[in-house]
């Protein structure tokens, strides 16, 4: 079973004479999945919680055929957080690679810009952009790049 897990934040209490625009509190973050395998899911879907479902069982397809399941990956959808920094999604989950589906890199404030549909390292990260789930669902030949990069960024 999936569960939707928040990350832990760390609040302060405000003192009785703060001025009411420091009293923000920053929301935790939202993720589906349990990222077992350190693996980061990135997408972008404002019309939705986490995916469309059609983009969501796609998704599902993708994991099963590179033998994951929710429970070793964490799903973020940016649309719906109140970040848009990596370095801010990272504080929260550690993950050793990072899939952006429908995000560039620059977006998330990565120092570096590499090509869709090409596994990156960087760091001691391992990068992949690509296109967003619902268009890979319905192109063949940007299933086809997907695929190919999976093979290579999980050894199948």
């Amino acid at each position: 079973m999936t569960k939707v897990v928040s990350a832990p934040s760390a609040s302060v209490p405000p003192s009785v004479s703060a001025p009411v625009a420091a009293l923000s509190v920053k929301e935790p973050l939202r993720y589906l999945g349990e990222n077992k395998r350190h693996i980061l899911l990135l997408v972008r879907d404002p019309d939705n919680v986490y995916l469309a479902e059609t983009a969501f069982n796609f998704l599902l397809s993708i994991l099963n055929a590179c033998g994951l399941s929710m429970e070793g990956v964490a799903l973020v959808n940016m649309a719906k957080t109140n970040t848009h920094s990596l370095a801010d999604v990272m504080s929260a989950l550690d993950s050793r690679y990072i899939l952006l589906f429908g995000i560039e890199a620059a977006e998330m404030g990565l120092p570096l810009v590499f090509p869709t549909y090409q596994v990156q390292t960087f760091g001691e990260k391992t990068y992949l952009a690509a296109d967003d789930l619902a268009g890979i669902a319905l192109e063949r030949t940007q299933k086809g790049r997907l695929w190919a990069c999976l093979k290579q960024l999980f050894d199948i």
